[in-house]
C-alpha cells in the first residue's frame, strides 16, 4: 500500500514537470515567433494607425541665372550746323495750367542757350481730336507777332518772349483728354510746313502730365514712338533729330499724385532715350534748369549721354577719332562729361552684364 502511494506521487510529480515544461516551451516559441523578421508583419495584430512623422524639406540654394558680358557701342554725332528748328508740343488739357505758366515764365532759359544759333520755333498741341485749326498737328498763330505760325532768332527778343508766353498758355477748355503728343508731331511733319528747313536739326519738346493716350480702337502708326523716328529718317536721313520730354517720370509716385497728373510719360521717355534727348520733370517748380539743358542739346552742346544699359565698372572707353576722352564720370547708365563733346563723331564703347536666356 505504501509502495503504491509512492508510485502514484512520483507519477503526479512527473506529470506536473511535463506540463510545466510544455507551457514553458509554448511561451518561448510564441516570443520567438512574435519577433518576426525586420519589416515583416506577423500574427493577427492590426497595423498601427499612426502616421509617419513628416520630414521637413531642406531649402535648396537657388542658382543664379547665367549671365553673359556683351559689348556695346554708342555713337554721338555733333554737327557743325548752327541751324535748328524747334517744335514745342504742349498738353492743352484742363490739368496743365501750372505747367503752361511755368514754360511761359522760364522760356528765356531756352532762348539764352540758343542765342548763337539760327533758330525757328513753332507750337502745336496734343489735341488731334478733329481736323481743324489748333488741332491735328497744326501750328498755333502768335497773336503778338502778326499772327505768324513760328518765331525766329531774327525777331526782337522781347517780342519773342511776349508772343511765346501768350501762346503757350491755352484756354482751359480748349484741349482734349486724349493727349497724343507723338501723333501730333507726326501730323505736323506730314504737313511739311515751309518754315522747317531741310539742313537744320530738329528738336521736339513735349510738355505733358500724361502718356500718349490714343482713342480706343483708333491706334495707328502715328502713335508709335519708333515709327516717328523712322518717318523723320525717311524724310531726311542726315537730319539730327532730338525728342525732349518734360513729363511725369517713371516711378515718381509723388509727382503722379500732384495736380491731377494723369500718368507716367513712358512713350515720350523712350523717344528721348532713343534720340539722345533730355528727360525733364513736369513737377519741377522752376523749369529754368531743364530748359537750359534742352537748350544745350538744341545748340549741340552735348555733355550728358544715356547708355542703353548700366555698364560694368571700368569698361567705358570714349574715343574721338584716334584720341581718348577721359574727363567723364559714370552714374548708372549716364555718362557725364566735363565739357561739351566736339564737332564730329564720338564713340562710347562699354560692356554690360546681361542674363542669358
Amino acid at each position: 500500500m505504501g509502495n503504491q502511494k509512492i508510485k502514484t506521487n512520483n507519477r503526479l510529480e512527473l506529470l506536473t514537470h511535463f506540463l510545466a515544461l510544455t507551457v514553458l516551451t509554448m511561451v518561448v516559441a510564441g516570443l520567438v515567433t512574435g519577433c518576426g523578421q525586420p519589416g515583416s508583419v506577423t500574427g493577427n495584430a492590426k497595423p498601427s494607425q499612426a502616421q509617419p512623422t513628416s520630414i521637413p524639406e531642406i531649402a535648396q540654394p537657388q542658382a543664379e541665372a547665367p549671365k553673359t558680358v556683351r559689348n556695346h557701342t554708342k555713337v554721338i554725332a555733333v554737327g557743325e550746323s548752327n541751324m535748328t528748328d524747334v517744335i514745342i508740343v504742349i498738353d492743352n488739357s484742363a490739368s496743365m495750367r501750372f505747367e503752361q505758366a511755368n514754360m511761359a515764365e522760364r522760356f528765356s532759359s531756352l532762348m539764352d542757350e540758343m542765342k548763337s544759333l539760327s533758330w525757328r520755333l513753332g507750337i502745336i498741341t496734343t489735341d488731334v481730336s478733329k481736323n481743324e485749326p489748333k488741332k491735328d498737328g497744326r501750328f498755333l498763330e502768335f497773336p503778338f507777332a502778326n499772327g505768324v505760325d513760328h518765331l525766329t532768332s531774327e525777331m526782337n527778343p522781347d517780342l519773342v518772349q511776349t508772343a511765346f508766353a501768350a501762346t503757350i498758355q491755352r484756354p482751359s477748355r480748349e484741349g482734349n483728354a486724349n493727349e497724343q503728343g507723338i501723333k501730333a508731331t507726326y501730323r505736323a511733319l506730314e504737313r511739311k510746313p515751309e518754315w522747317l528747313r531741310a539742313n537744320a536739326s530738329l528738336n521736339v519738346v513735349v510738355v505733358t502730365d500724361a502718356d500718349e493716350t490714343p482713342y480706343k480702337g483708333k491706334v495707328d502708326i502715328r502713335n508709335n514712338p519708333s515709327d516717328l523716328i523712322k518717318f523723320v529718317k525717311s524724310e531726311n536721313p542726315s537730319k539730327s533729330f532730338f525728342f525732349h520730354s518734360i513729363i511725369v517720370k517713371e516711378g515718381d509716385a509723388e509727382c503722379l499724385k500732384k495736380d491731377d497728373n494723369e500718368g507716367y510719360g513712358r512713350s515720350y521717355a523712350w523717344l528721348s532715350e532713343k534720340t539722345g534727348g533730355v528727360i525733364g520733370d513736369v513737377c519741377q517748380a522752376d523749369y529754368s534748369n531743364q530748359l537750359k539743358m534742352i537748350g544745350e542739346k538744341v545748340s549741340q552742346k552735348i555733355r550728358n549721354v544715356v547708355l542703353d544699359c548700366a555698364p560694368i565698372a571700368g569698361s567705358v572707353l570714349v574715343k574721338y577719332g584716334p584720341d581718348l576722352i577721359t574727363d567723364f564720370t559714370v552714374n548708372g547708365r549716364e555718362v557725364k562729361f566735363s565739357h561739351s563733346l566736339p564737332v564730329g563723331t564720338t564713340e562710347i564703347d562699354y560692356q554690360c552684364e546681361e542674363i542669358r536666356n
